[in-house]
């Protein structure tokens, strides 16, 4: 077993507040590229096992309340957005906010680059055209072939 240093502490703690890893690195007081260093925090798998232990615990706590006071459930409103994100009928652009929404409950953006201004920026483009129009958000433009 793997035991945790103490700014591997502080950086769990700060990261389940922020869900940002490079401002989580900085305010667990790692020097140098924080950048990297949080995305290199997040890759290690004693500390991936220690954030989704107390994740798990902070779901458990809000489920007993939710039993208390008639709050949903992370359950329930997990089945709330994923009726949502497959009913036809709603929207284009909220059925992708909730599957966004589902993506972020299950951890699916941990490894977002988190741009922080004082430090070098690293630009990434993605072609999210193509996923809009595959998504049937937007139409496809015509484009004149007989020139």
């Amino acid at each position: 077993m793997t035991v945790l240093t103490l700014k591997q502490m502080k950086f769990i703690d700060n990261y389940l507040k922020t869900q940002n890893a490079t401002q989580s690195a900085k305010d667990a007081g790692y020097t140098g590229n924080c950048r990297q260093m949080g995305y290199s925090n997040l890759q290690k798998p004693y500390i991936k096992a220690e954030i989704d232990r107390r994740r798990q615990g902070y779901v458990a706590k809000i489920e007993a309340r939710a039993d208390v006071t008639n709050i949903a459930t992370i359950e329930e409103a997990l089945k709330f957005q994923s009726g949502i994100m497959r009913d036809e009928k709603i929207d284009k652009v909220l059925r992708l906010k909730a599957s966004e929404l589902i993506v972020k409950a299950y951890g699916g953006y941990t490894n977002a680059i988190n741009v922080d201004p004082d430090e070098e920026i690293v630009q990434i483009i993605d072609d999210i055209q193509e996923d809009l129009l595959e998504l049937e958000i937007i139409e496809e433009e015509e484009t004149d072939t007989t020139e």
